[in-house]
């Protein structure tokens, strides 16, 4: 199990009549709601094809990274697998929004309140206060560049680290054309199984995506 939702006292007492809206079984002696989250069976669809066997994730990420981006990081970290934070300290926002549409004569309001908390396998949530990086480096700001620049100081950090090679544009930003530019010289790991397009899921009429 790696989804974990808390909601308030109110809507946790009322578990018994929310599980089927949400799909979710509820855990009443710790007071949260609980998503199974199965490789071999997720949703009708086997993911085990799709697995890379990762010993470690980097991912670059600054004072806008938030919601579900901070809940991916939480998320495979309370599976064990070992994730890198290369940038500035993330944003902090551990809770999510559900829609709620009201009528008021001839208009339609959607309202979206702040209503469950998230929490990874080992019951840990994002920190309000961000998640720290483990290697500190400056945001991109270095003007409209082209993408997967090595002048990048997180890319960079990022590629050396994976590598173990120490590596940096040899072009001056003004020497590059617009557009989008391959690194070349690098020798990454290889990956035994990559996935190849969109995983579909099985046609299903009572599925909620």
């Amino acid at each position: 199990m790696d989804g974990i939702l808390r909601r308030n006292y109110l809507r946790n007492e009322e578990y018994e009549t929310l599980s089927p809206d949400f799909g979710l079984p509820y855990d009443e002696s710790k007071g949260r709601f609980y998503e199974e989250f199965i490789y071999g069976d997720y949703r009708g669809a086997d993911l085990r094809g799709y697995a890379l066997n990762l010993p470690r994730l980097y991912v670059i990420v600054s004072s806008g990274t938030a919601s579900a981006s901070e809940a991916v990081v939480n998320g495979l970290r309370g599976i064990g697998l070992e994730v890198v934070l290369v940038g500035q300290k993330t944003n902090g926002k551990n809770v999510g929004m559900e829609g709620v549409y009201l009528e008021d004569g001839a208009y339609e309001y959607l309202f979206m309140p702040v209503s469950f908390q998230g929490y990874n396998a080992r019951l840990e949530t994002v920190d309000p206060n961000g998640l720290a990086p483990d290697a500190l480096k400056g945001d991109w700001n270095n003007g409209y560049e082209e993408f997967g620049s090595l002048d990048d100081d997180c890319l960079e950090y990022a590629v050396t680290s994976i590598t173990g090679q120490f590596v940096r544009s040899s072009e001056s930003a003004a020497q590059r054309r617009p557009g989008v530019r391959l690194v070349e010289g690098l020798s990454l790991p290889e990956i035994s199984c990559r996935p190849e397009g969109m995983i579909l899921l099985p046609p299903d009429d009572g599925r909620k995506d």
